[in-house]
């Protein structure tokens, strides 16, 4: 087994075994009540497992010092930086029947969180957690403006396992750019869509799609009542993202 995998699940089952412990002992609500109690500790692995790119990136993130994450013995965890201090936990592990499970996206979450700020050059003090109807938001770190998000991420699983794929999403950003009568009809795509449409008033913004195999960059801008998405194949670096985002004041 890949060696970062192995880790990755080891982590996992240590958390997942606190935290059916503490089902046991504190049992929740609801149907919860009768499957808490005898709450078993073993991991259910869903979306074929866990595959090495995802692992890597999360333990780089997870492993650096000064932390870029914090986790908790049961597998709740927040992120660090000052745009993530009033937010979460957040819970990597949770309830399936009466066993446990991991939340997969996660993994790509705080990996993608993390090569942000550790390869490319992203401040954690302008990299926000969970905002808003995307995954991660970039901040434009000039005095000017400080609070644009200039990068817009979106985090998930794999790239089209599941009616809410990566691929899927995608499919419904590109098609909306570039025809407005396009109908999106899953409605967290239509959300995502309005907030980016709704940021390009302010300005270019790029959007990154990222999943186990894949890191997709956009540069999107406004065209009237249309958007263009340029895909690039450059990674979301710092310097370039804002080079590319200025507006005049």
């Amino acid at each position: 087994m890949n060696p970062d995998v192995l880790k990755v699940k080891e982590l996992l089952q240590t958390w997942g075994n606190v935290f059916a412990n503490e089902c046991r002992k504190n049992p929740g609500k609801g149907k919860y009540q009768k499957l808490d109690p005898v709450r078993r500790s073993e991991m259910r692995w869903a979306l074929g497992g866990l595959q090495p790119d995802e692992c890597k990136a999360f333990l780089n993130a997870y492993q650096v010092k000064p932390e870029i994450v914090r986790f908790n013995p049961n597998g709740s965890f927040t992120m660090t930086g000052k745009r993530n201090r009033e937010k979460g936990p957040y819970h990597i592990i949770g309830r399936y029947d009466d066993h446990i499970t991991k939340f997969a996206e996660y993994l790509t979450h705080i990996g993608a969180f993390g090569e942000l700020v550790l390869n490319h050059g992203w401040l954690l003090e302008d990299v926000a957690f969970e905002k808003g109807e995307f995954d991660i938001l970039g901040y434009d770190n000039t005095e000017k403006s400080m609070e644009r998000a200039i990068l817009l991420v979106e985090a998930k699983a794999r790239v089209s396992a599941g009616g809410d794929s990566l691929e899927s999403l995608r499919y419904s950003l590109i098609n909306k750019a570039a025809d407005p009568s396009y109908e999106i009809t899953k409605p967290n795509h239509l959300r995502k869509w309005n907030e980016l449409f709704s940021r390009l008033n302010s300005g270019p913004v790029y959007v990154w799609l990222a999943a186990s195999g894949a890191r997709w960059l956009y540069l999107t801008q406004k065209n009237g009542s249309q958007a263009r998405m340029e895909r690039l194949n450059s990674p979301p670096d710092y310097k370039n993202v804002l080079a590319q985002t200025q507006v005049d004041a």
